[in-house]
This record gives C-alpha cells, structure tokens and sequence, in this order.
C-alpha cells in the first residue's frame, strides 16, 4: 500500500488542474487562429506594397525619361538656328566680328537662361571638337574631341543625352545634351551644339517623388555601374549627398581606376565605402518577373528596407523605390495585437469563470486547510472545525494533514531558537553587499587608471622614439619636420586622453592648474599648425594674427591654454563651411587676449544661451554628431579657474566671435623649459661614465630610454620586475634608477620599499615613472621612497633636467646645422632690392611671418642667399623684434 505522506506530496492541486484544462481548450485554437490570419495577412500586405512601389519606380523612370526626351527635342530644334550656322559657317581667314560673336553668344545665353539653376553651359563645337564660343568662359577653348556626346552627335547625327561625367575644370557631375549643326543648303554636318546640364538636376527630379509610395519611401536614381546618382533619403543624416557616386558594394582596384579614367568617378579617393551586397542582388533582378527585393542602405542604420527596381528608357539607368518594410507591416501587427488582445480578454473570462467552479469543488479543501492554521497556532482542540472539515473529507486525510502541521511546529520552534544567530548572519551579508558595492564604486577610479595606463603606453614608444629621431644628425629637413609633426600630434593625441580623464575631476570638483614657464611663440604655432590643417581639409582659410608686444616666455597652464584654444577653434572650424577663422593674440593692458572669429552659420541668442551647458549643441544637426557637447562647457570652467570669462557675439548667418583675456605672467628664463631647442642637443656629459638601471615589464617602454640615454655616453642595465632588479642593483651598482610601478612578480612600490629597508641600497636615487593620470599614485610613490617623479610618456627634456639635477651633471652640446646649407657670416649677407626691405619692413612691423616667408622664397640670386637664410632662421624662431632690428640695419 502506498503511503498517504508519499501521495499528499505527489498529488496535484485541483484547482490548478481545472485551470490548465479550461485555459488549454480556449487558448490554443485561438492562437492557431491568430497565427495562419497573421500569416495570410502578412503575405497579402507585401504583395500589395510591392505593386505600390513598381508603380512609384515606373512613375519616377518615367518622369525623368519625359525630362530627358523633352531636352533630346528641344536641341534638336535650336540646332536650326541661323544664327548659329552663320557662326560655323565662317573661315578662318573670314573670322566672326566682335558683333557677331556678342550676338551669338548672346542666343546661346537666352538657350541657357531657359533653366539659369542647372544648366552651366551652352557651347558650338566645331568639327574638330573645339569649343569656339560658350557661356562659361572657363570652357570656351577647350577641345571635347573625345568626350562621347561629341562623338556620337557627329556619327549619328541624332540628338545625344550622356551619361553622369566629372568635369576636368571644376570635378563637379554634369551631364550633356549634344546635336549635330548641318548647313541648311548642302545637309553637310558644320559642328555641335552642345548642353552642359548639373547633375544635381536629378537629385531635384528625384525629389519629386519622395514618399511616391506611401510615408518614408523615397527613390535612388543608379547607373549602368550601380553608382548612385541620386537619393531623397530621408533617414540617413549624412544623406542623400554623403553617398551620391558611391557603388553599392566596393569596386576591384582595376574597376575603380576604369571610371575614374572615365569620368565617371571623381578624382579624390571615396572617403568611406559601402557595401550593401542585398541592394546589389537586387538591382540584378531588374530584368526578371519579381524585380523585388530587401537590403539595408547603410552600415549604421539597421532599417530594413523592401524595394522594387526599374528601368529607364532614355538611358541605361535604373530606378529603385524603397520603403521600410515594418510599415507594411504595421497592419499586420495591431492586427496581431488586436488579437492577442481578444485572446487575453477571453482567457480573462475563462479563468473567473474556472476560478467560480473550481472554488465550488475545493471549499472542502479551503476548510480543512483553515483547520490546519488553527492547529498551528496551538489551538489543538476544536473539535466543531474538525467535524466541519471531515464532512467533506475522509479522515485519513485529516489525520496526514494535522501530523503534517505538527511537523512544521516543531520545525517553528527551532527556527525561533536560531532566530538571533540567523539576523547575525544576516547582518553580516548586508555588510558584504555593503563592500561589494564599495568596491563597484572604486573599479570605476581603476578602470579610468587602467584605460589611461593601457593608452599611454603606446605612446611612450610613439613620443620616445620622436624625441630620439630629433636628436639625430642624419636627418634631412624634411624628414626632422615630419618627425615634429609626429611627436606634436602625438602630444596632442596625449592631450584629448587626459581630457577624456578630466571628466571626472570635473565632476568631483579637483580640476586643478599647474603653470609652467614656456616658449610662447612656438605654443601658438603648434596651436595654429593644428588648426590650419583642419581648415585645409575643409577648404576654408585659417588666420593668424599675433601682436609684436606678446612676451616671448610666459607662465601658465600649457596643457589647459592649449584644450581652450583648440575646443574654440575646432568648434569655429567644424561650423564654417566657407569664408574663414582668424585667430587674433594681442597684449591688452598687461593682459592677453585670444579672439577667434569665423564666418559660420552663426547662433541665436536662444543658441548662445545653451552652448556652455552640458551635453549642449546647437546648429546643424548634422554637426553636433561630431561632438560630445563637453567641450564648450570645459573650456568655460577652465577659463573661470584662469581668473577670467569667455565672451561670445554672434549673428545668423554671418558668423560667431569667442574672445577672452588672462593676465600670464612674462617669464625671462623661459628656455630653463626647453633646454634641448636654446642650447642645441646635448651630446655628452663632463665626468666618469654613469650606470643607469631601467626597471619596466614592457621592453617598448625600456627602448625609448634606453635610446634616449645610451647615445649621450650612460651605461644603461635592463629589469623587467622589481625582484629582478634588486639582484641587478646588488651586482651592478648603478647611480641612479628608473622604475616603473605596475609590474609583474614585484611592482613598484614593493621594490622601494625592500630598496629602502636594504643597508647597503637605501641611498640610491630612484626616480618612479608610470602612466598614472592620478596623483594619489605620485604621492605615494614618493612616500615609499622614491626621489622624484617621470612622467610617461617620457619627455626628453624633464628626464635630462632630472638627470643633471640628481646626478649633478655638466652638458656638453651641439647645435644642429643644415648640412645643405653653409655657415652664414654676417659679413658677407647682400641684402635684396630697397623696395623688396621696405616690403619685409612692412610685413615685419604687423607680425606677418607668413607673408614675410612668401616673400623670401621669391627672391632669386646667390648673392641675397645668405640674407635670406638669416631671415627664415629668426621667422622660424618667432624672434619678431630680432628680425626688426635686422631689416632696419639695411635699410639704414
């Protein structure tokens, strides 16, 4: 016999029983239902969105064929033109006079103006493919001998349309409209009329036809060679121009250079390609009986969209019409929902109506279950409960359940008894998860140590072995300038991670300055060299203007000058898309002024009031992507710290001005800074032969030193962990060590401590290099022992300066000197022209270096080359009043 415990534990509840009958036999023939109507539904609506985008596409081919063959009509006519066949008609020995000519020209002019917005030219061609007279001056004289409309006009002499071509004069996309010229009398062909039409003309018939389709559909206009040549998207910010004359999927080397030589393509590299392999698969079915398809159109926006794709008769093109496939859909899916809707709705009511009857068969069971809460509370005997209970249910089933329940007291009472020992360790899983989230807290400080660790190690190699290259003496100008460039831009790349960082002192209120003596001519150079770079690639012009009273050295932040500089003159360059930026230095009551001026879009009083809050941009949506929004709000913090405020002015449309002064103190010695650049690069040491022990995991990060220091006569000793270099430094003894902190086996901080506690190692000179951005990590490298600290990525200079400041080190130096250039004395210049000094003079006294460096490339001769190497020597340097009093001695 089976036990009545075994089969109370193994029985289900009636209820739930009852409950899953009721809702099995409503719910799923329902759900089967919802799911074939979906299905049915879902194939009747694609079928009827595929019908409404072929029509959009043959409706758009065909409008655009309609514009095409109404052109190919009315060339043929004006070719008719007397005037225009007297023009041909005449010799060279009989040219047109200057009145025929303007009159002429004058009928092609009225020919052009019939649409002044798209059509750039009208030209005669003679037989030879010569252009003799046209509208645009640019073109007149150009031969068209081999350009297809010229070619075919004269072959068939029917009217030509031709395909999308770059223009040679200003690499823009025309396409031409030509027919052959004959005389009236002998039918004999004379020339060729010719239309230049924009291309942008079809991106304006395109848009014509936007949402054709229904809401969000658009047409693309493709070639032969599946180039886009017009597209009214209306998703995709960065189109429909960012992706005109792209393919749909990337070109072999040998097919790209074909177009180009074509035309077909214009002459820069595409800046980015796409690859859309399901658009391509379905543009090549235009010519079966389902020409549908399905694609993305680009790599950010994960729409799928549905298409339909037809062709052109006038030309070998195609037209695609696309419309994002989730609003075809969109019935589909409320009437999806509506059902489940209805679904629940009905299950709804199945359960209170399972619910009613079921609580008609398990009253019994509610009662005997009220009976066993009684007998939990002790009360042990109520014999009216029990009976009540056993009406309903045998009493076995009583008995088992009652022993149940005083099963479960007992249980009760021993949980009570440990109750004190289970809210104790309780507490205590309270204070771990206290801890856990404590240390979520602190991961967070880590992982901004780790990142700018992990980033500026690579940079140590970068800016390490720039710094050794520039102290090479094989290097061609050229080649030292490159080598500047990298190490500048590589400083500035150091720079945006240390922005990036100083998000979080930011928040935390530590954002601190830290002044420093520096060169301050060459600072704005680097900050200009920066930004007219950037202003080249937009093709706007930079300027840069400086006053002649500027201090030469000057104490202040760098880092922080430089991040204000370059988020202002970023923010003017980004929002300029013609004209210029000028930045203007001037010294202004013992206080210097930055001014940045642009020719942009211009701001709003409502823009200008929003732009220095957080995550703040204002403009052309299309731009704020290229920025965070921080930046103006940084650059208006740090200027507050420098004791100063940003001001703006700003009109619509005409451009925005961003000035501010900071009083920096003027610095005389200055070049304590930039010892290497003043005194020429140190080649040597006075004294014995010093030992140097370099301590770091990474051998990229031991290179850079080891090549800055070996050249310069030091023996240099390599560790790769802390264990290791204390059995190095007991066995080498060296004069002075470098180490690193995060290592391996030993870090850092345990090798000073060991170093210290060690008798006969506790003097040593140790200076702590690390990548670290915080400086809790830099006190606590020094309180464990270390001397001073260097800074990764290693600067050359703040090492060398380290070096002889423990070591107590004599330089010896060498300048640099061209190797293609002899030494100049001043005794043998021959100065240029009076005029050409009194032009320099000129340009000297307003601070013009680059006009100044224009005008001694020009000069030609050897006798002035002596005067003209002195000159770029001081416009190199910034030495302005140098440079005055060396023009003024010639003049005089």
């Amino acid at each position: 016999m089976n036990n009545p415990q075994t089969q109370s534990l193994t029985q289900k509840s009636l209820r739930h029983q009852l409950l899953s009958a009721f809702l099995l036999i409503a719910l799923v023939p329902m759900a089967a239902l919802s799911l074939w109507n979906q299905q049915t539904t879902r194939k009747a609506l694609l079928e009827t969105a595929n019908q409404s985008l072929e029509s959009a596409a043959s409706q758009t081919a065909s409008q655009i064929d309609a514009f095409m063959q109404a052109n190919l009509k009315v060339i043929a006519t004006e070719k008719q033109l007397p005037d225009l066949v007297n023009y041909l008609e005449r010799s060279p020995q009989n040219p047109p006079t200057d009145v025929q000519r303007q009159a002429t020209l004058k009928i092609l002019n009225t020919l052009k103006n019939k649409d002044r917005i798209f059509i750039n030219s009208y030209a005669i061609l003679n037989l030879q493919g010569q252009n003799i007279l046209d509208t645009n001056p640019q073109l007149q004289g150009r031969s068209e001998a081999n350009y297809q409309y010229f070619q075919t006009a004269l072959e068939t002499g029917e009217p030509f349309v031709s395909a999308v071509e770059f223009s040679s004069v200003d690499n823009k996309p025309y396409f031409y409209f030509s027919q052959s010229i004959r005389n009236p009398d002998t039918g004999k062909v004379i020339g060729v009329l010719r239309s230049q039409y924009s291309a942008a003309i079809l991106q304006q018939l395109i848009l014509q036809n936007n949402q054709l389709a229904g809401d969000f559909s658009f047409p693309i206009l493709l070639d032969e060679n599946h180039l886009r040549l017009a597209q009214a998207d209306h998703v995709d910010p960065e189109a429909p121009t960012t992706h005109l004359f792209h393919p749909l999927v990337p070109l072999t080397s040998n097919r790209l250079a074909q177009l180009q030589s074509q035309n077909r393509l214009p002459r820069q590299p595409i800046d980015h390609v796409t690859n859309l392999p399901d658009f391509e698969k379905g543009v090549s079915r235009i010519d079966t009986a389902t020409p549908y398809f399905t694609t993305y159109l680009t790599t950010r926006n994960k729409t799928l969209y549905a298409g339909v794709v037809e062709r052109m008769k006038t030309q070998p093109w195609m037209v695609a019409f696309v419309r994002p496939q989730e609003l075809f859909l969109k019935p589909v899916n409320q009437h999806t929902f509506n059902l489940l809707l209805l679904g629940f709705i009905t299950a709804g009511g199945v359960i209170i109506w399972a619910i009613r009857v079921s609580s008609n068969i398990s009253t019994p069971m509610t009662r005997l279950t009220t009976a066993a809460e009684k007998l939990a509370q002790g009360q042990w005997s109520n014999p009216e409960l029990l009976l009540s209970t056993q009406q309903h249910s045998g009493a076995s089933e009583i008995t088992t359940l009652a022993n149940r329940f005083l099963e479960m007291a007992n249980q009760l009472q021993g949980v009570f008894a440990n109750l004190e020992q289970r809210v104790a360790d309780r507490t205590a899983e309270l204070q771990e998860a206290k801890l856990l989230a404590d240390s979520a807290n602190q991961a967070k400080s880590e992982f901004l140590a780790n990142m700018s660790h992990e980033l500026r190690t690579p940079l140590n190699g970068i800016l390490g072995y720039a710094q050794i290259l520039q102290r090479s003496e094989s290097l061609t100008p050229k080649a030292r300038n490159g080598i500047d460039i990298i190490y500048q831009c590589g400083s500035h790349l150091l720079s945006l991670i240390n922005d990036v960082l100083d998000l979080a002192k930011i928040e935390a209120r530590k954002l601190e300055l830290h002044p420093v003596p520096f060169h301050f001519p060459s600072f704005l150079e680097s900050v200009v060299e920066i930004n007219r770079i950037r202003a080249e690639q937009k093709g706007i012009a930079f300027n840069f203007h400086t006053d002649a009273q500027l201090p030469v050295g000057v104490a202040a932040d760098e880092k922080r000058l430089r991040q204000v500089l370059i988020n202002l003159l970023g923010n003017a360059i980004k929002f300029t898309d013609r004209g210029s930026v000028t930045l203007k230095v001037t010294w202004n009551h013992q206080k210097i002024r930055f001014h940045i001026e642009d020719t942009g879009a211009g701001m709003t009083p409502e823009e200008i009031a929003k732009i220095f809050l957080p995550f703040e941009q204002v403009g052309d949506t299309k731009k704020q992507t290229e920025g965070t929004g921080l930046g103006l709000a940084i650059t208006q913090q740090i200027i507050s710290l420098m004791q100063s405020e940003i001001h703006v002015q700003s009109i619509p449309g005409v451009g925005s001005s961003f000035w501010f002064e900071v009083e920096l103190e003027a610095i005389k010695d200055w070049a304590e800074a930039s010892r290497v650049v003043s005194q020429g690069a140190i080649k040597g040491y006075a004294g014995r032969k010093r030992k140097i022990l370099v301590i770091d995991d990474r051998w990229e990060n031991r290179s850079v030193l080891l090549n800055l220091l070996e050249p310069v006569g030091f023996e240099i000793i390599e560790a790769s962990n802390g264990l290791e270099a204390i059995e190095l430094t007991l066995q080498q003894s060296p004069d002075l060590i470098i180490t690193d902190l995060a290592m391996p086996v030993m870090d850092g901080f345990e090798f000073l401590q060991k170093l210290r506690s060690h008798p006969q190692l506790q003097n040593l000179i140790v200076l702590v290099s690390s990548a670290s951005i915080f400086d809790i990590d830099r006190h606590k490298s020094l309180n464990s022992g270390g001397n001073d600290f260097l800074p990764k990525p290693v600067q050359a200079e703040t090492l060398f300066s380290l070096l002889e400041k423990y070591l107590q080190l004599n330089w010896i130096y060498e300048n640099h000197t061209e190797p293609s250039q002899p030494e100049v004395i001043i005794g043998e210049i021959q100065p240029p022209e009076t005029a050409i000094l009194h032009q320099l003079w000129e340009l000297a006294q307003d601070g013009e270096l680059d006009g100044i460096i224009e005008v001694v490339q020009q000069l030609q001769g050897a006798n002035t080359t002596a005067f003209s190497q002195e000159i770029m020597h001081m416009v190199e340097g910034c030495q302005i009043k140098q440079l005055r009093a060396f023009i003024q001695k010639y003049l005089s």
